[in-house]
């Protein structure tokens, strides 16, 4: 049984021979991009030097990931696994169906999480912030022969159809880069069918003893080193995603760890959270 999870950054990624736990993950694991929102939903203005961070900081996550698009799936396998690991976990606690569901997968990078589930939907749009990421991501669904209608990407939400609305939202490894989670997480919304399901998985913030001795100071932010392209270098609480998904309007909302990983012997932790567009919701 794998243990939960979060992530974790080492230049020499691979897999444990005989649990099959993640034991390192790459320089930076993430298999995509996103858009860092300049805005806040109760209408309030940001500040010109909030904004200013902001693209600062969203400039930098694309050069960052721009940069590792060059043969990112050969080099990063194990972002491989647990974008394997995620399919299977959503197959256990979703309906897919693949003659009728549609996804949405936000921040999509090379398409490792799409083309794990591209078995068993029917349909699948990435979007990544990432020029090159949506290159590969495209390059990679024309090699496995799918067409644009079946899986394609774009660089923005505003790309999309208008009208198009999607059974599943899925956002792996990102939402620890967005400053404003709650307004993305409310835009996601948007895009979801009545009784569709927004799915995030990341890293969990969890207090485990193994972190720290009695007396000793807390150990570092497993995302520390990464402040220019991070901003929840601790990763997420269950309290924080229930309370990021209840704002968002969603119901059933549910929090596990469903994969653990290594980063110089230290354990980390990878969350999925989902919760449910109510059907009476346009």
């Amino acid at each position: 049984m794998m243990s939960p999870s979060t992530t974790t950054y080492h230049p020499t990624p691979r897999l444990h021979p005989t649990t099959g736990t993640i034991t390192a993950l790459p320089t930076h694991p993430h298999t995509h991009n996103h858009h860092l929102h300049h805005h806040h939903c109760s209408g309030a203005p940001v500040p010109a030097a909030t904004i200013d961070a902001m693209q600062q900081l969203e400039a930098a996550n694309i050069a960052h990931f721009d940069a590792l698009s060059e043969d990112y799936d050969r080099r990063h396998p194990e972002a491989r696994e647990l974008a394997l690991r995620l399919a299977r976990a959503l197959r256990r606690v979703l309906p897919l169906d693949e003659d009728t569901t549609c996804v949405l997968d936000y921040a999509c990078g090379s398409g490792q999480v799409s083309r794990a589930l591209a078995p068993h939907v029917l349909r699948l749009v990435g979007v990544d912030i990432s020029p090159r990421m949506v290159e590969l991501y495209n390059a990679r669904a024309d090699a496995q022969g799918l067409e644009p209608h079946e899986m394609r990407a774009v660089g923005a939400l505003a790309e999309l159809d208008t009208q198009d609305r999607f059974d599943l939202v899925v956002c792996s490894m990102a939402y620890h880069h967005f400053v404003a989670v709650d307004d993305v997480s409310r835009e996601l919304v948007k895009y979801l069918k009545p009784g569709g399901t927004l799915a995030v998985a990341d890293i969990a913030h969890t207090e485990l003893p193994e972190d720290c001795d009695d007396g000793a100071p807390p150990p570092p932010p497993i995302m520390a080193g990464y402040e220019h392209i991070v901003t929840h270098t601790r990763g997420f609480s269950e309290e924080d995603i229930r309370g990021v998904f209840v704002g968002a309007g969603l119901e059933n909302v549910s929090f596990e760890l469903f994969t653990s990983a290594k980063r110089q012997g230290r354990d980390v932790h990878f969350f999925l959270g989902t919760g449910t567009k109510p059907a009476e919701v346009a």
